[in-house]
C-alpha cells in the first residue's frame, strides 16, 4: 500500500519500510508515532482520496533528530545604515514507516 500524508505544509509519499526525512518532530529517538493526516491511500485494487483526510493511520518510528549545516543570513537596506547578520540551522527528523493501516 502506498500513502500520501501531510506534515506541516509539505506532502510525502511513502510505503512500508521507507525512511523519510521530515521537519522537526518534538519526540525522543526510537519512539513510535502515529500520523493521522493521510491524504490518499491506494494499492492495486482500490484508491481512497481525502475528504479532508482518509480514515487510515501510519505508524512510524523516529530514527534520528539532526540539524542541517549552518547557513549565513544577511539583511541590508541601502542608504539607511541598516544591516543584520545571523545564522540558521534547520532541524530535521528521520523516520521509518512501520505500517499503514
Amino acid at each position: 500500500m502506498i500513502a500520501i500524508f501531510k506534515n506541516w505544509w509539505k506532502q510525502y509519499k511513502c510505503t512500508k519500510w521507507d525512511i523519510i526525512t521530515l521537519e522537526k518532530i518534538e519526540k525522543e529517538v526510537w519512539t513510535k508515532i502515529e500520523i493521522k493526516k493521510v491524504l490518499m491511500a491506494f494499492n492495486d485494487e482500490n484508491i481512497e482520496v481525502w475528504a479532508p483526510f482518509v480514515a487510515k493511520t501510519i505508524t512510524a518510528k523516529i530514527i534520528e533528530n539532526w540539524k542541517w549545516e549552518k547557513i549565513n543570513v544577511f539583511k541590508m537596506k541601502a542608504k539607511k545604515r541598516y544591516s543584520k547578520k545571523y545564522w540558521h540551522r534547520q532541524p530535521f527528523t528521520k523516520i521509518e514507516i512501520l505500517e499503514i493501516k
